[in-house]
């Protein structure tokens, strides 16, 4: 390929780059505990009705949809209590495309396994 042209094909620094951001939210992610069912009964004082599959879906969307923009913070980098401010304020003023449910169930994600 000649200098100067445009290529819709990857070149080597891209793919580099694209394997090692995959490679790093793959290592951030085995850092966040999968939930368990202490924390749907914990998380369940809070949010009552709280289930296992919603704070698994929270798990999946925080470090989904979290993990694009910025390094993923430790659940015990917010006070447990805040965590559902901290993700609408990330919607809000940052722009994170985040729908209602998906807000609501990183919140209730981040805060059980704070509560840990």
């Amino acid at each position: 390929m000649t200098k100067g042209r445009f290529s819709l094909l990857p070149g080597r620094r891209e793919i580099v780059l694209l394997a090692l951001s995959g490679i790093l939210v793959s290592a951030c992610g085995g850092t966040l505990p999968p939930p368990n069912m202490t924390d749907v009964k914990a998380t369940s004082t809070r949010w009552p009705g709280t289930t296992f599959e919603q704070l698994s879906s929270g798990r999946r969307a925080y470090l989904k949809k979290c993990g694009t923009c910025h390094s993923l913070k430790s659940e015990t980098a917010v006070p447990r209590e805040a965590w559902e401010s901290t993700v609408n304020r990330m919607r809000a003023k940052n722009g994170a495309e985040l729908s209602d449910e998906e807000v609501a169930d990183i919140s209730r994600y981040l805060y059980a396994i704070e509560s840990r």
